[in-house]
């Protein structure tokens, strides 16, 4: 599977999941957040399914250290994910998370290869 964003920046990442969890790898991401700073580490996550439509991602703090960002939207109850409509193989989804007292909503888009 992949997943892609466009906002706040165009980016790119390969999706591996197995039972409740997942693995984010990053494929495409501009080289000015490179630069920025942004982790390139593979991302460890564990899926909470609240049902068919919707789930919670978690940072595994137990697969690689966390970020402080990721260490802080875990105590904010992690990543809601709600998927919004379905097209063929592809889902669109919003995903909603608070990190440092903000709540930032993101929309994208994850499909089966």
């Amino acid at each position: 599977m992949y997943a892609e964003i466009s906002e706040p920046f165009k980016l790119k990442w390969k999706i591996t999941r197995e039972d409740n969890t997942q693995i984010e790898e990053i494929i495409e991401i501009p080289v000015e957040i490179v630069e920025m700073g942004y982790p390139m580490n593979p991302r460890y996550e564990i899926i909470k399914w609240l049902d068919d439509c919707s789930y919670v991602l978690m940072y595994d703090e137990s697969k690689s250290e966390l970020t402080e960002i990721q260490i802080n939207i875990n105590k904010n109850g992690g990543v809601l994910t709600t998927v919004t409509n379905i097209e063929g193989k592809c889902f669109n989804y919003t995903s909603r998370l608070v990190a440092d007292g903000l709540e930032k909503t993101l929309e994208g888009k994850l499909c089966k290869e």
